[in-house]
């Protein structure tokens, strides 16, 4: 992942990419690829069916944390 952002930068991630990054940050030596998918595909689906996320949805990442 490390090298994957040094070489092309945010830009060249997928957005569960950029998901597991944040993730990996607060988990460091832990794989959270799917862990991403699931939050990924978690939000999708409240958006294809006209749901609003819960208010209380946040991304905990440790010290780093994400209110969506």
């Amino acid at each position: 992942m490390r090298e994957k952002f040094t070489r092309s930068g945010i830009s060249g991630f997928h957005d569960y990419e950029i998901v597991e990054l944040l993730l990996t940050l607060g988990t460091p030596r832990k794989d959270c690829q799917q862990q991403a998918k699931d939050e990924i595909e978690f939000v999708t689906q409240c958006l294809k069916q006209g749901k609003p996320l819960p208010d209380s949805y946040i991304f905990n990442f440790s010290s780093l944390t994400l209110i969506v």
